[in-house]
Order: C-alpha cells, then structure tokens, then sequence
C-alpha cells in the first residue's frame, strides 16, 4: 500500500505524496538519516586514522584491561539499545502501552549507562593529565584532539538521543504511535554548532523552482530557521499524530535544546575571547 493510501485509510487528512522510489517515504528518510550519520562518523574515523598513520610519535595508552573491555561493553550497550528500541516500536504498533514503556524505558536506561562508563572513562583520563590539548606522555597531541573530538561527538549523540526521547514521550506520554524522531541526535549535534559556530557560513542548495543555486548561509540563521520549523510543526501535527505514525518533532526540538546548552557549558574561553577579537561574534 502506497504512503496516500495509508494515509487516507487511517483516517489522516491530509493526501501524502507517493514516493518515486519505490519505497515508502518515512523508510528512505530513516535510510537517508542512518546514511548521514554513519558518513560523518566515517569522516571522523577516517580522519583518525590518517593523523594515526602520518604521526610517528603516536601515543597508545590503552591497555586490554580495563581500558579495552571498557570499550567492548561500551559497543555492546548501545548495539542492545537498538534491540530494546525495536521492541518498543514493535508493542507500540500492536497498541500495547505498558509494554511500550518498559522497552523505551529500557532504551533509556542502556543510554544513560553508556554515557556514565563512557564519563568514567574520560575522567580517569583528566585525572592523568589528559586533553584536547595536552598529552601527559609526550607524545603527539594531536592524539587528545582526536580522541576526545570523536568520543565527545559520540556521547552528544547518544545523550542527545535521549533526551529528545524523554522530551518526545513527556509530550504524549499515553500515545502508542510510531513516530520518526531518530534525528533528535543530530539535532543536539546542531544545537551545539549553532552555539560554538555561530556565525560560520553552511554551504547549502537552494531550489527556485526547476532552477537551484549554491550559496553560503550563516549558521545562526540556516539552523535557527530549521529550529522555528521544528518548533512550529510540533504544534500543527498534534491533531493528527494519534491516526498515523509521524515525525516526532518534539524530540528535535528537545534534543536541539540540549545540545544548544550542553556546549555552552564546554565552551573554552580563551577561544570565546579570540573569536570576539576576530569580529566572529
């Protein structure tokens, strides 16, 4: 059954145009969502592994134990999290609230585990000197910069994901509705670009009709028109989230927030200070 036809035989009021794909338009946007995501941590690891391979004075810290097997947990938590998340999805469709609530809840606890180990993991490293900036055996220090800069977008994600969760389920918490809002991650990795970078110009594609154009748009007002969308959607799709699935706007908006604030409070102030010598602010 087509994206239309599902829409008007759930009683949905609106006609929802039919995919040229051949696939239903909620799965492309999750596929097109998990192919962003894995294409920026790509870059990332990618970007590791070249400074790794061109340092000849590489720092390797991490022993097997407890360092290594702290890292295997840390992959095995959040690989069940996405079980326990199907699991909610799947009572959720079959209308099964209690049900739905435990495996989000579940979903939720496993998150918050993994940002705790992954915390004690970087506090222990602070308390041996470590840094974006400093290496406390000699080495390179491009070593922390890399290390912490990767880490530290992986745990704004997966807090991030969290909290657009709970902002997502307090604002309905009685719907079993399937909702997209896998995003509410990257919005909390928006969040605090928007905060740290304000003012730094977004290469975007502008369509006008049958013609497009590149341009270069400031962040504060590319990212912050998309915040007043999320915003404004939120309100509009209410009435009709409880007759179909829908994107959970909520959850960006929630996880937008956290990122917006969250990197405020990480904010180096001696960078703060030069970009506002520079004119950048």
């Amino acid at each position: 059954m087509s994206d239309s036809q599902m829409s008007l035989a759930m009683g949905h009021g609106a006609m929802i145009e039919e995919s040229p794909y051949g696939i239903e338009s909620k799965k492309l946007v999750m596929w097109l969502f998990i192919i962003a995501d894995a294409a920026t941590f790509g870059a990332l690891l990618f970007g590791y592994g070249y400074l790794r391979a061109g340092s000849p004075n590489w720092t390797r810290p991490f022993t097997f134990a407890p360092t290594i097997i702290n890292g295997i947990v840390m992959t095995f938590v959040p690989l069940t999290s996405s079980l326990t998340m199907l699991g909610a999805v799947g009572a959720a469709k079959a209308g099964q609230r209690e049900a739905t609530g435990r495996w989000l809840g579940a979903t939720i606890g496993l998150g918050v585990v993994f940002a705790a180990l992954h915390l004690r993991e970087w506090f222990k490293m602070f308390a041996e000197g470590w840094s974006p900036s400093a290496n406390p055996e000699g080495g390179s220090v491009l070593f922390g910069a890399s290390f912490f800069g990767i880490t530290g977008l992986h745990l704004l994600h997966v807090i991030g994901g969290v909290v657009a969760m709970l902002a997502q389920t307090a604002a309905d918490p009685t719907s079993t509705v399937p909702t997209l809002g896998a995003s509410g991650a990257i919005a909390a990795v928006m969040g605090a670009f928007l905060t740290t970078y304000p003012r730094d110009r977004i290469r975007t594609v502008l369509f006008i009709g049958f013609f497009f154009t590149i341009t270069f748009i400031p962040a504060f007002l590319l990212i912050g028109l998309w915040f007043v969308i999320q915003r404004f959607s939120a309100g509009t799709v209410a009435p009709n989230v409880q007759t179909s699935g829908g994107v959970a706007y909520l959850a960006h908006v929630g996880g937008f927030a956290f990122g917006l604030v969250t990197a405020r409070l990480f904010e180096d102030p001696g960078r703060l200070e030069q970009e506002r010598q520079r004119g950048a602010w």
